[in-house]
This record gives structure tokens, sequence and C-alpha cells, in this order.
């Protein structure tokens, strides 16, 4: 019999980001279409779930609308939230490699949870100098009401700071945000890449042949043992490497420490294993119905064809976070 962990939809569903409003669980992710930026002629993006009990889900509809293809028709990891004033907030990446228009931080906003969201008209963060290719995106409200935005940028040079050698590739970062659709104009960096297993050969062999990238990507933070975890995605995406790992801190900016204990190997919360999972990532973290705390995350199928969305409920141990079939 397969011990394999069976997906919770059945259609291509990556990035996948879950939030629970008024009993009604809501997911929306990256499309199949979304991925690739073969969108022509589509005048919403983002596929938007829902479910009554985390088992069953149903496709509403796709909930955002095009934004213009001037932004680029590559839709990435949206994520949404709950503002202060009652309204929802959509946050996402957009851009397209072939135009050289890197992806940058949009938002859109609707009355409800799974409405039509519409763009509001800002860009959050484009890539500068400093902040080349921002994507992933990650709200989170602080239990002192202040809000934050999680996302990802490119570091292009190996460095030695206090936590020994950080490598070049894809790094987390914040900013507060002052409105719900303007960001705080000083980033504070939250996770570089340290490790061999974040090794991204895709970046490293074809884009950037002259580094030797690896990733941390799809931040998502929580807040529990009076301390703050942020989960994070690890090497190539495309791969059997991909896999979840976190670091702690005491403060919502950090600094956040891998906080690996001896006898441990990373990525510890999901990492392929044949006949069980096949390069998970990029999660998100949501309470179910009995007050369990679930683990969100795609995976692909067999065939390496689509990334699907798996739930799996997640213990909080002595030695940190850990899910059934994951490591």
């Amino acid at each position: 019999m397969s011990t394999a962990l069976r997906p919770v939809y059945s259609e291509y569903f990556a990035d996948p980001f879950v939030w629970q409003h008024e009993g009604v669980y809501y997911a929306v992710g990256t499309g199949e279409h979304e991925a690739s930026g073969e969108i022509e002629g589509r005048s919403h993006v983002i596929p938007l779930l829902r479910s009554e009990n985390l088992r069953d889900w149903e496709h509403v509809h796709f909930a955002l609308v095009h934004p213009g293809a001037e932004h680029g028709e590559q839709f990435w990891a949206p994520a949404v939230t709950q503002g202060d004033d009652g309204m929802f907030y959509m946050y996402y990446s957009v851009g397209r490699y072939e135009w050289g228009i890197n992806h940058h931080l949009r938002v859109a906003i609707c009355d409800r949870p799974d409405g039509i969201y519409e763009d509001a008209g800002v860009e959050l963060l484009r890539p500068n100098e400093e902040e080349v290719f921002v994507f992933d995106p990650h709200p989170y409200r602080d239990e002192d009401g202040r809000w934050y935005l999680f996302y990802n940028r490119n570091h292009l040079h190996e460095e030695h700071d206090e936590h020994g050698h950080a490598r070049a590739g894809d790094t987390i970062s914040c900013r507060p945000l002052e409105t719900m659709t303007r960001l705080g104009t000083e980033p504070v960096q939250i996770m570089r890449p340290r490790f061999d297993w974040q090794r991204s050969p895709r970046k490293t062999d074809t884009e950037y042949p002259t580094v030797d990238w690896h990733t941390t990507e799809g931040a998502c933070v929580v807040k529990r043992q009076d301390r703050f975890w942020c989960f994070y995605s690890g090497s190539a995406w495309h791969t059997d490497m991909y896999g979840v790992d976190y670091g702690v801190a005491d403060h919502i900016l950090g600094p956040y420490r891998p906080q690996i204990l001896e006898g441990e190997e990373s990525p510890r919360v999901l990492k392929a294993q044949p006949g069980v999972l096949r390069g998970p990532g990029h999660n998100s973290i949501v309470v179910g119905p009995d007050g369990q705390d679930f683990i969100v995350f795609h995976a692909w199928n067999e065939e390496m064809t689509k990334r699907q969305m798996h739930i799996e409920p997640i213990q909080w141990t002595d030695r940190g976070p850990r899910v059934r079939g994951g490591v």
C-alpha cells in the first residue's frame, strides 16, 4: 500500500495560502497559467477555492481582475488578509522574464473574502539596485496592531556576517506596512541562505552562471510558544530537493536563528521522500476547526507535471514543529 500523502485538491494549485473567515476556509494560489504567464485573453487571474472543513475544496472563480498587461503576465504567490478596516487585501507579485519586467509587489482590495479583487493602482515595491526581483509577499499583524510585509528579494553577493557565511541567492526581507497599501522605506533582512541543501541548480546553472545560487523563499510567520517562527522553502522549486525549514526569533523583526539541534538535518519540516512527497514547499499555516494547527503546502504529483495543495496537521514539539510524513 502506498504511503504517499494525498493532495486535497486535484488541480494545479501552487504556493497555497489558506485563511479562515467566519467559519469558512478560503485558499488562493498560483495557478498553472499564472505560473507560466500563459494567460493571454484572460480578464481574471489567481484561482480562489472554498472549503467548510479543510478537506473538501471547490473552485469559486478567478479572483483578481487582471491589472493590465503592462505589469507582466506571471502572477505568483498571492496572500490575503483582512485589514483593520474590514476590507480584504490580496498581496501578490507580477512580472515577466521575457519582457525584462522583473517581478514587483502589488495589492488588490475586496469587501469580502471570496469576491472579486480590484488592484489598488499602486506599486508596493518595484525592484531597484538594492532589491532585485521582489516576490512572495506575506502580510502579518503583530499583537500590538502593527502590520508588516515579508517578501523575497535577490541578493547577488556572498557575505560573512554575525551568523556566518551567507550565500548569494533569494533572501527574505520585511518592511512595516504604513497603511495596507503603502510600505515603509527601510527593509530588514530576515533570512538568507547559509546551508548546502538550499542550493538552487536552476538559477546557478542557467540564469546566473557565475553565481553559486541558493534559495530561501516563501516566508510564513506565526507566533507560537511565545516566539516567532519564520517558515521558509529552500532549494529549487522545480526539483525534489525543495523543502521547508524555519528560523526562530523573540521579536517580529528578528534576528531569526536556525536553532538546529544536535543530530538534526535540514530541511526539518518537509522534504522529499520517495513514494511520499516530491518537492514539498511554499507553505502557510492555518488553525483548523478543532483548534489544531495545519500546514498548507504544495508538492509535485508523481509525474512532476503539476503542483498540488496538501494540508497536514503540524505538531509543536520540544524539538520544533514537525509534520506527519514530512520528514
